[in-house]
C-alpha cells in the first residue's frame, strides 16, 4: 500500500540525515493526522492520490458553500487577501514555470502579462475613457489566437504511429478537436468586442471554473493515467449543487438574516451591485454567493490540488518538501518578494480593507487571461510535460 507521505522522493543526502532535522514538528503532527486517519474508514480514499485529492477537495467545496451562506463577508474580503498573491504565484508556477514551454510563447506570455497589468493600472487611475476594456480584451483575444498556434505547433509528431489506422483514427479526433477550440477562440475574441463590460463580468465569474477545468482535463487526468477523471466527478458534481442551493431563495434568506454581510469597510451587498448588476436582487445576492463559493474552490485547487496532482509519487507533499520546491522554482529572493506581498496586502487592509482588495483585484486580473490561454494551449499541444521531463527528453536528443 502506498504511504501518505513521498519519503521516496527524498534525496539519498536529505535521507541521511537524522529524522529529527528531516521532519518539522507541523509535518510531524500532519504525519499522525494522517496516520491515524488512514486506519478508520477513510483510509482507502487517502492513500491513493485521486481518490484523496478528490475528498479534499470535496470537503473544500462544501466548506465554502457553508462559509458562502453564513459568512460571505469573510471569503470575499479575506480570501484574496491573505490567499491572493500566494495563489496568483502558484498560477504562474504550475503553468509556465513547470510546463516547459517553448521560448517564443514564453516571450508571448510574459509581454501579454505585463500590457494588461500595466492597462488595469492605467484604467485605475482613469486614464482610459471607455476603451479600455476593448483594448485589454483585444490583448488577451491575440494572445489566445497565438496560444492556439503555438499549441499546435509544439504538438508531437509521431509518424510511424500516423501510419497506423489507430494513430490515423487518433489523429482525426486531434483535428477535429483543434477545429473546435479554434473555433471557441473565435467565438470568444468576437463577443468580448462586441459586449466588453459584459465579457469582462462574466469572465470574474468564469474564470473560478477555469482551475477546475484545468484540474480536471490536464492534472488530475494526466497525473494518474486517466483515472484521475473517475474521482474528480464528485467535487465537480458538488461544485454544480453548491451553485444551485446558492442561486436558491431560501439559502439567500438564511444569508440575509444570520450571514456577515459587513467586514469593516467592506459590504456584501454593495459588491453584489457591481459584481451582479441585476435589476433582480436575487439573483444579484445569488451570484455574489456562488462567486464567493467559486473563489474558495478556485483557491482549494491552486494551493492544493494542482501542486499535488502535479508530481509523480502518490504520496501526500509535506510542509518541508513543499517549501524547497517553491524555492527550487522561484527562488529566495522571489519567494520573499510574494511574502511581502501579501504581507503589504494585510497590513494595507488594516488601514483600508476594501481598498486593498481593490488594488489586489485590479492587479491579479491578467491571471484570468492567463489560465485561459494556457488551458487553449495546453489543451492544443495535447500533453503536459513537466521541466524535468522536457530536460531529460533534450538531454537524450
Amino acid at each position: 500500500m502506498p504511504s501518505l507521505d513521498l519519503t521516496d522522493s527524498l534525496s539519498a543526502r536529505d535521507a541521511a540525515l537524522p529524522r529529527a532535522r528531516d521532519v518539522w514538528w507541523v509535518d510531524r503532527v500532519r504525519g499522525q493526522l494522517f496516520s491515524r486517519l488512514a486506519k478508520s474508514f477513510l483510509g482507502p480514499l487517502l492513500v491513493q492520490r485521486e481518490r484523496r485529492l478528490a475528498l479534499i477537495a470535496s470537503c473544500g467545496i462544501l466548506g465554502a458553500l457553508a462559509l458562502s451562506v453564513l459568512a460571505p463577508a469573510w471569503l470575499l474580503l479575506v480570501g484574496p487577501l491573505v490567499l491572493g498573491v500566494p495563489h496568483l504565484a502558484s498560477d504562474v508556477r504550475h503553468l509556465v514555470l513547470r510546463r516547459a514551454l517553448p521560448r517564443g510563447f514564453l516571450l508571448v506570455v510574459l509581454v501579454a502579462c505585463a500590457s494588461l497589468i500595466a492597462l488595469r493600472g492605467l484604467e485605475s487611475l482613469r486614464v482610459f475613457s471607455g476603451w479600455g476594456g476593448r483594448a485589454e480584451l483585444g490583448i488577451a483575444s491575440l494572445w489566445l489566437f497565438i496560444a492556439w498556434w503555438a499549441g499546435g505547433e509544439a504538438r508531437p509528431r509521431n509518424s510511424s504511429d500516423a501510419s497506423s489506422s489507430q494513430g490515423s483514427h487518433h489523429h482525426d479526433r486531434g483535428e477535429r478537436s483543434a477545429i473546435a477550440l479554434g473555433g471557441l477562440v473565435i467565438f470568444l475574441a468576437v463577443i468580448s468586442q462586441v459586449w466588453p463590460y459584459e465579457s469582462r463580468l462574466f469572465l470574474a465569474h468564469a474564470h473560478n471554473l477555469i482551475a477546475l477545468l484545468l484540474w480536471v482535463q490536464l492534472f488530475a487526468a494526466g497525473a494518474s493515467q486517466g483515472r484521475g477523471r473517475r474521482w474528480v466527478i464528485l467535487p465537480t458534481l458538488l461544485c454544480a449543487l453548491s451553485v444551485l442551493t446558492l442561486l436558491w431563495l431560501p439559502a439567500q434568506s438564511l444569508t440575509l438574516r444570520y450571514g456577515v454581510l459587513r467586514l469593516w469597510s467592506f459590504d456584501v451587498l454593495e459588491t453584489a451591485r457591481w459584481l451582479a448588476p441585476f435589476e433582480s436582487a436575487r439573483w444579484s445576492l445569488g451570484l455574489t454567493l456562488c462567486y464567493a463559493a467559486l473563489q474558495s474552490m478556485h483557491y482549494t485547487l491552486w494551493l492544493y490540488c494542482i501542486p499535488q496532482s502535479d508530481t509523480r509519487a502518490q504520496g501526500s507533499l509535506t510542509f518541508r518538501m513543499t517549501l524547497r520546491s517553491w524555492l527550487s522554482d522561484f527562488g529566495a529572493f522571489a519567494l520573499g518578494l510574494l511574502c511581502l506581498a501579501t504581507l503589504a496586502l494585510i497590513l494595507g487592509a488594516t488601514l483600508n480593507a476594501d481598498g486593498a482588495r481593490s488594488v489586489y483585484l485590479s492587479v491579479a486580473g491578467f491571471h484570468a487571461y492567463l489560465e485561459l490561454a494556457l488551458w487553449v494551449f495546453l489543451l492544443r499541444r495535447g500533453v503536459l510535460p513537466s521541466r524535468e521531463s522536457a530536460r531529460q527528453h533534450s538531454n537524450s536528443c
